[in-house]
């Protein structure tokens, strides 16, 4: 079984992996890879990195930010049940039209919504929460933005590549899935406030409870 992590910027890798470097995982058949940050990039770097290697699954890991700290708690990792995008459409009444309302929608093979095909849960671990995203274009840049982001989509958190990566995944028929840490709450812009290094542990703790039989093979 060969997997391919994601990990959309060099900081996230450090944090999660302590490296730089492709396939400094732990687990024989892991590798771990840069995506690119957006979901522009991570699209496109998704589709290359799943041409170019032979993958069985794909496993996008990162930070997120929650819309309701009550209901999803900053500093905890999170397994993502899929992926509503929101920025690509058209304007009308501040809110952002997308695939489905717009003509787009009869042209490509693509909805607004992408169900993770693979959502691992450890049976040596305590079971992680599974969540709803909103993978938008941009972060909200401030929490009345998220609110209103929040009232119109009912996700439960906000990140930014999650669904390319799911699209790009099942473009090449790869079962794909997310493992996001909890840094802050979404539309919170003051870095002070935000949990990295706490919300980088829990995903690397999720990593190694999901493939700690791996690494014992």
């Amino acid at each position: 079984m060969q997997t391919l992590i994601l990990v959309p910027t060099r900081a996230e890798m450090d944090l999660i992996f302590g490296c730089h470097e492709p396939s400094c995982t732990p687990w024989p058949n892991v590798n771990a890879a840069l995506c690119g940050f957006g979901q522009l990039l991570t699209g496109m770097q998704t589709l290359r990195l799943l041409i170019a290697g032979d993958y069985d699954q794909c496993l996008l890991v990162g930070h997120g930010g929650c819309f309701d700290p009550d209901k999803v708690p900053i500093g905890q990792a999170v397994l993502c049940r899929g992926f509503h995008q929101y920025g690509f459409g058209f304007c009308e009444d501040g809110q952002i039209r997308s695939y489905a309302q717009t003509v787009v929608a009869s042209l490509i093979d693509a909805d607004d919504y992408q169900p993770a095909t693979l959502i691992p849960q450890s049976p040596t671990a305590d079971a992680l929460q599974v969540v709803d995203c909103l993978s938008v274009f941009s972060a909200s840049g401030d929490v009345q933005e998220a609110a209103k982001r929040h009232d119109w989509f009912s996700m439960d958190i906000e990140e930014m590549e999650g669904y390319a990566a799911a699209l790009a995944c099942r473009q090449m028929n790869v079962p794909f899935g997310a493992i996001r840490g909890i840094t802050n709450q979404a539309g919170d812009r003051d870095h002070a406030n935000w949990r990295m290094n706490e919300a980088a542990d829990a995903i690397r703790a999720a990593l190694q409870a999901l493939f700690a039989n791996v690494s014992q093979a």
